[in-house]
């Protein structure tokens, strides 16, 4: 279902009309383009081990709706959400203000940004 290298999910490999998908404990990282294209993907968990999102990430998925980012991010890569266009809602723990400073510089096309909420939580 992944492509892994040295704890990177370096592509998501399973059916490309899978609506929801979780990505093991074993992953710190998702690696640049991992979910390009899955059109149908609304749905995606990501666990606290994961430090880092690639550039491109989750490009064109198109129905994803909603995504909760872990406290444990250091990084989040250049235009992450591009074309995630039903992309309104991003859950961040409070005080997060890291996550929230990647977001707000770049990582989201115009076209996302306009719908967008960066949503806090108290506990993810």
């Amino acid at each position: 279902m992944f492509q892994m290298e040295n704890r990177e999910l370096k592509k998501y490999i399973g059916q490309r009309d899978i609506a929801e998908v979780v990505i093991p404990d074993s992953v710190m990282s998702i690696g640049t383009c991992a979910f390009r294209g899955c059109s149908s993907l609304t749905s995606i968990t990501i666990p606290d081990s994961v430090t880092s999102i690639g550039d491109y990430a989750f490009w064109c998925c198109e129905k994803l709706v909603s995504i909760t980012i872990p406290d444990n991010i250091m990084s989040i890569g250049s235009d992450t959400f591009r074309s995630c266009n039903n992309l309104t809602n991003i859950y961040v723990k409070i005080g997060n203000q890291k996550v929230k400073f990647f977001l707000y510089d770049g990582h989201l096309d115009d076209n996302t940004w306009q719908k967008m909420r960066i949503l806090a939580k108290e506990k993810i």
